[in-house]
C-alpha cells in the first residue's frame, strides 16, 4: 500500500439476488462490476444477520455491529413497554445505539460523503460530513413522518406521481374531455379541454391545491396536448404528441410551510384523434431541499439534469399506468440522479469515505420476483418480458457504478455489498391463526375489522420474524405472570412445531426459538422478540423471515459483497463465510481509519494480499526504533568529558530555582 491516505467507498445496492448478478456479469451487461471482480475478491458466501431485511443490515454495514447491538431488529422498530402492536419505521438515525463509520472517521479529522442511506437521518458526523437524503429508500421518500398514520404510510416530497385517465385505472385521476372554453390564447385547432387537478398524492406536506389545464389541439400530425396552467395562460408549461416527454419543468408550489421548488415531467400515454382517451402521467414531483446537510449542499444539486425521483415506477408498471418503454425511462432517471449527485458532490469537496446506496433491485423483486421465477410463473413469456426489465435495471445500476467509480484512484478501497437477496413470493404461512388455533391469541370482529383481545392474548405475532409473550409487568395489558412465562414460550414453540401447510404437508419453519437462542444470528436484547421464528425459501415473500442462506428457485438470500483496491487479492473468489459486520473491520484495518466502537465484525484476513502486512511494519518499526535507540545511546555516552561554563552556570542556576526554600528559624 502507499504512502498516500488510503480512501473508502462503499457502494450499497440493496436486495440483488446474487446468481442473477453473475448472469449478467457473465452476459456483458455489467463491465464496471466485472471489473472489480476480475481485479478484486468475489466472496462466495456472504451472510448477512437476521431477519434478511432493510434497515438493521444498513445499520450493520455502516457500524460493523449486530443487530442486538446497534438496536435495529426489524423494518419497524417496537419500544420496550409500549403496546405489542404499537410499531414505527426503523428509519431514525436515533434508533442506531452503535457508532457509524463516518462517525469514527470524524474522530480522525477525515471528510465524508453519505448518498441516500437508510437509517441515517438525521445526519449524525457534525461538520464533516456531507450527506444528502437517508429518511427512505429514495431521495424524497419519508419514511418516518409527522403525516404517518400507519406502519407502512409512506411519504414523498413533494408527492408521489399521479395518471391522468378518462379510463378508470386504479388510484387514478379520471379525467373527461369537455370543449374548449373560454381561452385566452387557445390556438387553432383546439378540439378538447381537460381539467387537470394535482392531487399532490402522499405529500410530505399539505399542499395548496393546483388545477392546471389540458387543451388538445387537431394538427396534421396528429393530436397535440398543450398544458396550462390555466385558462388565461398564453404559455403552456409543455406540449406534447403521443409518447412524448417533456422536458423537465421547475415550479413553485405552495404548502402549509411556504413555498416549495419541485421539478417533474409529463408523458403523454394515450390520446385519440377527437381528443377524447387521454392518458396523461406525472412522474413524481421532487422536491430539491429539506434532504441535506449541510443545508446549502441542495443549491449544489438543484441543477442536475435529471431528477431526484422518491420512486421509479414499479408500482406505476403493475398498476398498467406507464408501459415497460416508460417505466425503464424512470428507471434510469433514478439511476442518473444518484449518479450524477455523487459525482458532483465527490468533484465538488474533498472527502476520505463515500457511502450510497441504491435501492431499485429490491423494489423491482418485490414487484416481479415472482414473474420471473419458473417456480412461480409457467408462462415464459412473462418471465421473458420481466426479465428484460431485470436486464435493464442491472445495466442501470452497472452505469450507476461506473460513474461513481472514476472518483477511486488508486488509493481508494471500494466495496459494492448489500444487505440481502431476493426471491419469488412463496405460500402463506398464518402465524396469527396458528396462534389463535392454539388458544394464545384473541382476535373478535368489529365493524372496523379484527380486534386483539388483550385480556385474553397470551402470545401475537409482531414484525417480520417476531412472537411477543403479552408478559405482565412489561406490556400495557400483560396477562402472563413471570411463573407462566416460560410455560407459555413452551406453547408457542409447541403450536409452530405442530403446524402443516395444509396443501404441501410440511413445516413451513427453517427455526424456532427463544430468543436467547438467535444470538449466534444477531438478535439478542430487548429490541427482540420472545420468541424468533424463520420459514422455509418457499414459503411467504422475498425476504424478511427467512434465513441469510435460503436458496429458493432462482432466488438467494446470500448477500453480494466484492472487494476491490490496494490491499486486497486480485482475481480471487473467497470461500470462507464473510458476515456484513466484518465489512467495516476490514476497511479499517486497511485504511486506517478509526474503528466505530461498537463494531463486532471480524477482518477478513482471506481477502488481503498481505494478512501480515501490519505486523510486519510494526516489527521494521520497533527494529528501526532499537537502532535508532543504539546510535542516540552511542552518541550521548562518549569516553571523552567537555565542560561548557555557560552551560554549567545555567544548569547551576536551573536547580538553585528548583530548590525548596529553607524553613524560617524563629
Amino acid at each position: 500500500m502507499s504512502d498516500k491516505q488510503t480512501k473508502i467507498m462503499i457502494l450499497g445496492a440493496d436486495a440483488p439476488i446474487v446468481p442473477r448478478v453473475q448472469k449478467y456479469v457473465a452476459e456483458g451487461d455489467m463491465p464496471n462490476l466485472k471489473r472489480l471482480i476480475d481485479a478484486g475478491v468475489f466472496a462466495q458466501n456472504c451472510l448477512v444477520p437476521f431477519p434478511t431485511i432493510t434497515p438493521p443490515n444498513w445499520a450493520t454495514i455502516a457500524t460493523g455491529a449486530w443487530p442486538g447491538t446497534h438496536g435495529v431488529t426489524c423494518f419497524h422498530t417496537h419500544k420496550p413497554g409500549t403496546a405489542l402492536d404499537d410499531v414505527a419505521p426503523a428509519f431514525d438515525s436515533s434508533y442506531v445505539k452503535a457508532e457509524f463509520l463516518w462517525e469514527a472517521a470524524a474522530r480522525a479529522g477525515k471528510r465524508s460523503i453519505v448518498l441516500n442511506y437508510p437509517t441515517s437521518w438525521p445526519p449524525r458526523g457534525g461538520d464533516l460530513l456531507t450527506q444528502v437524503a437517508g429518511p427512505g429508500l429514495a431521495p424524497n421518500e419519508w419514511r418516518e413522518h409527522p403525516r404517518r398514520v400507519s406502519a407502512w404510510d409512506t411519504a414523498a416530497d413533494l408527492c408521489a406521481a399521479q395518471l391522468f385517465a378518462e379510463e378508470e385505472y386504479p388510484r387514478s385521476s379520471v379525467v373527461e374531455p369537455a370543449k374548449p372554453g373560454a381561452w385566452a390564447a387557445a390556438p387553432d385547432g383546439a378540439i378538447a379541454e381537460y381539467e387537470l387537478k394535482l392531487t399532490f398524492p402522499s405529500a410530505l406536506h399539505i399542499m395548496e391545491p393546483v388545477t392546471w389545464w389540458g387543451l388538445v389541439c387537431a394538427t396534421a400530425q396528429g393530436p397535440r396536448l398543450s398544458v396550462y396552467p390555466s385558462k388565461e395562460s398564453t404559455s403552456p408549461i409543455c406540449t406534447l404528441a403521443i409518447g412524448e416527454w417533456s422536458p423537465k419543468v421547475l415550479w413553485q408550489f405552495m404548502s402549509e410551510d411556504g413555498p416549495r421548488r419541485g421539478v417533474f415531467k409529463f408523458k403523454l400515454l394515450e390520446l385519440e384523434a377527437d381528443g377524447s382517451g387521454l392518458k396523461l402521467f406525472l412522474t413524481p414531483i421532487c422536491a430539491l431541499d429539506g434532504y441535506h446537510h449541510p443545508a446549502g449542499v441542495s443549491e449544489e444539486l438543484a441543477g442536475l439534469d435529471p431528477m431526484p425521483l422518491s420512486t421509479f415506477g414499479v408500482d406505476e408498471l403493475l398498476l398498467e399506468w406507464v408501459d415497460d418503454a416508460t417505466f425503464v425511462d424512470l428507471l434510469w432517471e433514478a439511476h442518473n440522479w444518484l449518479a450524477a449527485a455523487a459525482d458532483a458532490l465527490m468533484a465538488g469537496r474533498p472527502w476520505d469515505l463515500f457511502v450510497m446506496h441504491v435501492h431499485a433491485p429490491d423494489w423491482m423483486y418485490h414487484g416481479w420476483s415472482t414473474r420471473l421465477d419458473p417456480q412461480t410463473e409457467p408462462d415464459p413469456r412473462v418471465r421473458a418480458r420481466f426479465e428484460i426489465l431485470e436486464r435493464e435495471l442491472h445495466r442501470a445500476w452497472d452505469a450507476l457504478l461506473g460513474k461513481v467509480l472514476a472518483h477511486a484512484d488508486d488509493d481508494t478501497l471500494v466495496a459494492v455489498v448489500s444487505d440481502h437477496g431476493a426471491k419469488a413470493t412463496g405460500r402463506h404461512v398464518p402465524i396469527g391463526k396458528i396462534l389463535q388455533n392454539a388458544g394464545l391469541l384473541v382476535v373478535e370482529q368489529t365493524p372496523e375489522g379484527g380486534r386483539v383481545v388483550w385480556e385474553k392474548t397470551r402470545a401475537i405475532a409482531q414484525r417480520s420474524c417476531y412472537i411477543y409473550i403479552n408478559r405482565e409487568g412489561r406490556d400495557p395489558a400483560g396477562i402472563v405472570s413471570d411463573e407462566d412465562y416460560e410455560a407459555t414460550r413452551d406453547a408457542v414453540l409447541d403450536a409452530l412445531h405442530a403446524y402443516r401447510d395444509p396443501d404441501l404437508g410440511t413445516n413451513p419453519f427453517s427455526m424456532i426459538c427463544r430468543r436467547e437462542d438467535a444470538r449466534p444470528l444477531g438478535i439478542y436484547g430487548e429490541c427482540a422478540g420472545d420468541i424468533v421464528f424463520a420459514v422455509r425459501g418457499e414459503f411467504d415473500s422475498q425476504h424478511g423471515n427467512h434465513l441469510p442462506s435460503t436458496t429458493w428457485g432462482i432466488g438467494d438470500l446470500h448477500a453480494l459483497l466484492v472487494l476491490y483496491g490496494p490491499g486486497f487479492l486480485r482475481g480471487s473468489v473467497m470461500q470462507r463465510t464473510a458476515w456484513i459486520t466484518d465489512l467495516v473491520p476490514t476497511l479499517c484495518y486497511l485504511a486506517e481509519f478509526p474503528m466505530p466502537h461498537e463494531a463486532e465484525g471480524a477482518i477478513l484476513w482471506q481477502s488481503l494480499q498481505s494478512p501480515d502486512e501490519k505486523i510486519d511494519e510494526l516489527r521494521k518499526l520497533r527494529r528501526n526504533y532499537r537502532r535508532l535507540k543504539q546510535a542516540h545511546d552511542s552518541s550521548t555516552a562518549l569516553t571523552h568529558s567537555y565542560h561548557d561554563l555557560a552551560a554549567e552556570a545555567l544548569e547551576s542556576a536551573d536547580n538553585r530555582a528548583e530548590a525548596p526554600a529553607s524553613p524560617e528559624v524563629s
